[in-house]
């Protein structure tokens, strides 16, 4: 038969019966011994060593973007103290804008992120298993930049990397033949302008002599008063290519155009997958039934995942590509599908205030019209390769 004598932080040995708690400890480190002594009076002895730390960790955000930070990358430092000290130990989770909490390391940075204001939090896990129960956060405001050769509207950053082009039948029944087949396109960085080109700054251009004037029949925007801030119309496509180069940019090609209106997980709309109505886009469909254009700047909630609006609806938008009646063969490396000599049809992409219905205002479909044709739906936007 032996007998038990427990010890806590070196103090004198008790007996005790197994199992021996103890209650109301403090934070700190222990060590626990106890030993078993037979009748002969020999001892064997066994320890235990532990901590308790009930203080949560301490997180803290040591770098955060400004207001106006361009949407192609933000990044975030922070780190965390434990009782006072450094704790390298510590484990971290991120949330951003409502999203579940993740795994993450400082730095953390996020790209591609939609204009509009942003929230950002971080919370640390110590070695005990205690979270920051109030975690810090940050918000700011993303923004597209001023064009960088300081003509033209503003413009969005779309990184550099692969997307899905064409029609995804996971989340669109309305497709056309000439979207079609789903296909992988790795496109370089590259800006695209923020809004359609408007009336005014077309008209900058022509009284520039960069420019020969749009038409000026019914319905057009050109040198119309009340107009300025509407998108440029009744342009062909050689008068868009003009106008781009003229403020130091260019026509996107098809595959920028499409990346930047949907991103890359494949939606419907630039928004998303939620069903077309009057508040993201310019459109016939009722109960919209738009009988013409407007400002550029008139549904925000319409934007794509890198900024830019009316991606959908308003005017359809010339691209540089000639015209291809499927995606075979079409090049995977960003760059405008050409012919030599160009063919006799340009590619048009967005939808437009008239025509084609619902079905015409998807982020994948096209159209196509000879290059010399202007009308009172159709205008453009200019890209430019990231700098």
């Amino acid at each position: 038969m032996c007998n038990l004598t427990c010890s806590l932080n070196e103090s004198e040995f008790q007996t005790c019966d197994s199992p021996k708690e103890y209650s109301d400890l403090s934070d700190g480190k222990y060590a626990f011994s106890v030993q078993a002594t037979d009748l002969a009076g020999n001892a064997a002895p066994a320890a235990y060593e532990w901590t308790i730390d009930t203080k949560p960790c301490d997180t803290v955000i040591t770098s955060a973007p400004e207001n106006q930070t361009n949407p192609l990358s933000v990044s975030f430092e922070f780190s965390a103290t434990d009782n006072g000290e450094p704790c390298p130990s510590c484990t971290f989770e991120c949330e951003i804008d409502g999203d579940a909490w993740t795994a993450c390391t400082s730095p953390k940075s996020y790209s591609a992120l939609p204009e509009g204001p942003h929230d950002f939090s971080v919370r640390c896990t110590d070695h005990a298993g205690n979270t920051d129960p109030s975690p810090p956060s940050h918000t700011w405001v993303s923004a597209c930049d001023p064009s960088p050769t300081g003509k033209g509207g503003d413009m969005c950053d779309v990184p550099a990397g692969a997307f899905m082009m064409g029609c995804n039948v996971a989340v669109d029944t309305e497709c056309y033949s000439d979207e079609k087949p789903y296909h992988s396109v790795t496109v370089p960085w590259f800006k695209i302008d923020k809004y359609e080109v408007t009336a005014a700054e077309y008209k900058a251009c022509v009284t520039a002599s960069g420019c020969t004037a749009a038409k000026t029949e019914s319905g057009c925007n050109y040198n119309v008063a009340g107009k300025e801030s509407h998108p440029i119309n009744c342009v062909d496509w050689n008068q868009a290519k003009a106008y781009c180069t003229w403020v130091g940019k260019k026509l996107p090609t098809e595959a920028e155009w499409e990346k930047a209106a949907r991103g890359t997980d494949g939606r419907k709309y630039p928004w998303g997958n939620d069903v077309l109505d009057c508040n993201r886009a310019v459109h016939p469909v009722s109960p919209c039934s738009n009988s013409g254009t407007a400002t550029v700047d008139s549904k925000p909630t319409g934007a794509s995942p890198y900024g830019a609006m009316d991606m959908v609806g308003n005017v359809w938008e010339w691209v540089e590509d000639d015209w291809h009646d499927t995606y075979t063969s079409a090049p995977s490396d960003g760059s405008a599908w050409v012919d030599a000599p160009r063919g006799s049809s340009r590619v048009l992409r967005g939808g437009g205030w008239r025509n084609y219905g619902s079905r015409g205002l998807r982020a994948s479909v096209r159209v196509n019209y000879n290059p010399t044709f202007r009308y009172f739906y159709i205008g453009f936007r200019c890209s430019r390769d990231g700098i």
